[in-house]
């Protein structure tokens, strides 16, 4: 595991990323986090985000590798109770947080560059904020996303 680790990206699994903590050797794990993924309980990570799912207001605390890629999320009615339960899991925690300074656009324009050329050809929609895209892979293709195939279909029965 590399000794610092970069910030995260400003989106972690479709969450605006409010702050975060790199815990790597900084602060123990209590030994508990009462998450649990395939069964199995998820240990300690390399680092903690807060953020808030771009269509919804409650926080999550993302457990993340050393890589920013969430191991597991859990949510929150508030950031403080997010910050008071991730400070059970590791204590000392509290000291690290550190804030991003993401806004809304800010993350809206990252999720535009991270789909550049990917979005539904009729309504602009990303694949993050959809079920599925019918549609080829390249510069010159038309895509289609499920929103749109329901809506026409809508208007073909109508």
């Amino acid at each position: 595991m590399p000794s610092k680790m970069a910030q995260p990206p400003p989106v972690l699994d479709h969450c605006r990323v409010l702050e975060y903590a790199v815990l790597a050797g900084k602060v123990k794990y209590s030994g508990h986090s009462n998450l649990f993924f395939d069964g199995k309980e998820v240990g300690p990570v390399a680092a903690l985000a807060i953020g808030k799912p771009m269509d919804s207001h409650e926080p999550l605390v993302l457990h993340c590798d050393h890589r920013w890629a969430v191991q597991a999320v859990a949510g929150f009615p508030s950031v403080r109770e997010a910050k008071t339960r991730a400070e059970r899991i590791y204590p000392g925690v509290s000291v690290l947080w550190r804030r991003t300074g993401v806004s809304k656009a800010k993350a809206e324009a990252y999720l535009a560059r991270m789909w550049k050329g990917m979005t539904c050809s009729f309504c602009g929609r990303r694949p993050d904020q959809i079920k599925n895209m019918i549609g080829e892979r390249g510069k010159r293709s038309v895509r289609i996303c499920d929103i749109c195939v329901r809506e026409f279909h809508e208007e073909l029965d109508a």
